[in-house]
């Protein structure tokens, strides 16, 4: 027996699964027919290749399902509004942003700007949870009342709060901490590039 990394794990932390290096449907007197209650007889051409096929196609949907699909939250998304202590207000730039805020959510890779900074991190969005802890930027953007850092001081507080609820609808998803929520709307193409 041979040692193969299992398809859906990756690096130190990979798991070892033991895989035969003969696989006994591969062999005419040992088929996988004969074990499933066929004839007795050796497969024929036809059945072999028809149950390499199979085994081959299962193999790749295997594969192709072990975190190669993205998150249902990636993309590119931008800020529309945002509710802070019961007070929604909608993100309106030059009113409480300097620039339009967005996000991009790539595989566990977040960057974006919150309407001032630019912001960049990881993220695990998991049981409708999103965990992360964006690095960024700091710069001051606007008045000396800081109006126009309305939006960024309530993304940064909901960051800091842990991590908020995701709820997602069509092409906009909410994310819901316990004293700020932030609307998103799904975008294209990204508004920071």
């Amino acid at each position: 027996m041979s040692r193969i990394e299992h398809p859906c794990t990756r690096g130190a932390a990979a798991r070892l699964h033991p895989i035969p290096t003969t696989f006994a449907f591969f062999d005419p007197s040992r088929n996988l027919w004969n074990r499933l209650g066929g004839s007795g007889r050796p497969m024929g051409v036809g059945r072999e290749r028809a149950m390499r096929f199979a085994v081959l196609l299962g193999a790749s949907l295997i594969v192709g399902a072990c975190g190669l699909m993205p998150s249902s939250v990636d993309g590119v998304w931008v800020f529309v509004e945002f509710t802070v202590d019961g007070v929604t207000q909608n993100v309106v730039v030059g009113e409480n942003t300097s620039e339009q805020p967005w996000v991009e959510l790539d595989s566990g890779a977040m960057r974006g700007s919150s309407g001032c900074n630019h912001f960049s991190g990881t993220y695990q969005h998991k049981n409708g949870i999103l965990q992360s802890s964006p690095g960024g930027t700091l710069m001051w953007c606007g008045d000396s009342a800081g109006s126009l850092m309305q939006f960024e001081a309530a993304f940064f507080r909901l960051m800091a709060e842990g991590g908020p609820t995701v709820t997602k609808r069509g092409s906009l998803m909410t994310w819901t901490g316990p004293e700020v929520a932030l609307t998103l709307e799904q975008a294209t193409p990204d508004p920071g590039r």
